[in-house]
């Protein structure tokens, strides 16, 4: 409870989490999932009251339908620059904010800005955590998806099979979580008219 402060300010806080403009998260289902996912992974209790509250009637907003997601690049900008100052810019919790940023910068249609976050965060999360941690396989997907949106899909697909490898490793080949990246590697071979190399993958 005192993550989220004392008195009126955790009022405030837990009034603006569980419902903002009288509509409530848990109605949206995947999307009440993702604020907590933000709320929790994105450094949002980092930032100041009235930064939480605007940075959740942003994402009621995105998700009535305006689909504006330019509202929360500069929450998110702040929130990495508070744990790059509190953390220090080598701390894991600091390649989420990157991560989150960089994916923020991705849906906006500006996959040449998330690049250089995403692979800061990767260098972070490989020299914390070793090359062959399940979260470097998240790390190689996401990059891959920006590679790909850019139009470099060799590199792309290069960096797809490196997930699937790692996931198989950690997980066995026969997992669920194994089909994500492996059927982006079929998707990529499709894109590119290598049907024959792809169609076994699916």
């Amino acid at each position: 409870a005192a993550r989220y402060g004392k008195g009126k300010a955790k009022g405030k806080w837990q009034k603006a989490n569980g419902k903002v403009g009288g509509i409530s998260w848990g109605a949206f289902g995947r999307g009440g999932r993702a604020w907590r996912g933000l709320v929790d992974g994105g450094g949002v209790m980092i930032l100041s009251m009235s930064r939480r509250i605007a940075l959740a009637a942003a994402f009621v907003s995105a998700l009535l339908g305006q689909q504006d997601f330019s509202a929360f690049e500069p929450l998110y900008r702040e929130a990495l620059v508070r744990r790059e100052k509190q953390l220090g810019p080598e701390h894991p919790k600091v390649a989420e904010s990157l991560t989150n940023l960089a994916l923020l910068l991705k849906n906006k249609g500006d996959p040449a800005a998330a690049e250089p976050l995403l692979r800061r965060a990767l260098a972070i999360d490989e020299k914390s955590l070793g090359s062959e941690h399940i979260r470097i396989g998240e790390d190689l997907e996401n990059l891959a998806s920006v590679l790909e949106a850019r139009g470099s899909l060799d590199a792309a697909e290069r960096l797809y099979r490196r997930a699937v490898a790692i996931r198989e490793r950690a997980l066995g080949k026969e997992h669920p979580d194994v089909a994500a990246p492996l059927t982006k590697v079929a998707s990529l071979l499709e894109a590119k008219g290598e049907l024959s190399q792809a169609e076994p993958l699916y």
